[in-house]
């Protein structure tokens, strides 16, 4: 994914205006630059302040509500504020029958509850989610659903559950990954990360070979992008983990990620 280079790239912000219309034409600034702390603020004075012109669109407003969420995810914002910003959102998106827009405040939500351990939470989420992908008809949006129960069920234990919705995630002819579909969803792309969590799975479950030859591809295709986000998410959930093949090859039942617990970062794509 084409992103903003902060060093050869000198954008002048604009100050915080009363009507804030500048405000929201940065906000896709912002989201590329991975400026969040910035994003929110904005955001939050945006809406705030609206300007007449802007107070009378529904969908603009769904939108920032939403996007707000996500920048608070991924800041030390609180998650009343955040969750109450989704919930806006997608009442708002509901409103509007903009799935899209919906996919994203409820990936959001699942985003919140897997890093914060809240793992049946989260398939619960990732269900929700794949319930409105259903509705959308786009096998892309199918695939990323697939993939949010499966890293649930990783998550929370139930190995076999999560390897067959990841496998599912991962099959290219009946969920359309080949191509352009094959697309960024929130910083990543899509087959990595699948890849990733389903090379975890294969370890817990004993399977070691597999488990190095998906991982060595995951990281391979992460590294043909050049995508620096993608290759570290690849090294830590599908490569990092294999020094602990000798304790899994002897008790593969015995395993579950709550008996291995890798560290978690508080940036919701490094972990989702």
């Amino acid at each position: 994914m084409q992103r903003f280079d902060v060093a050869s790239h000198a954008i002048a912000l604009p100050p915080f205006s009363q009507n804030s219309n500048d405000d929201v034409c940065f906000v896709p600034v912002w989201m590329q630059l991975l400026s969040f702390v910035e994003c929110s603020a904005r955001i939050e004075h945006a809406l705030a302040h609206f300007s007449p012109e802007f107070t009378c669109v529904p969908k603009l407003k769904a939108q920032l509500y939403v996007a707000l969420g996500f920048a608070l995810l991924n800041t030390t914002g609180s998650a009343d504020r955040m969750k109450a910003a989704l919930s806006i959102g997608l009442a708002l998106a509901e409103e509007l029958s903009d799935l899209e827009l919906q996919l994203k405040a409820v990936w959001t939500l699942w985003s919140y509850n897997l890093n914060s351990g809240q793992y049946a939470e989260a398939k619960e989420v990732g269900e929700r989610y794949l319930e409105i992908a259903l509705r959308t008809g786009n096998p892309a949006n199918e695939t990323v659903g697939r993939r949010l129960i499966g890293a649930a069920t990783h998550f929370f234990g139930a190995q076999e559950d999560a390897r067959r919705e990841l496998t599912l995630s991962l099959d290219h002819a009946a969920h359309g990954l080949d191509g352009g579909a094959n697309q960024m969803w929130f910083l990543l792309n899509q087959s990595v990360l699948a890849k990733a969590m389903l090379a975890r799975v294969l370890l817990l479950q004993g399977k070691i070979g597999q488990s190095r030859s998906l991982a060595a591809e995951c990281l391979q295709e992460a590294e043909r992008e050049k995508d620096k986000l993608a290759i570290a998410y690849a090294l830590r959930n599908a490569v990092c983990p294999r020094p602990m093949t000798r304790p899994i090859s002897r008790e593969p039942k015995c395993c579950s990620p709550r008996d291995y617990p890798w560290p978690e970062t508080s940036i919701a794509a490094s972990t989702s």
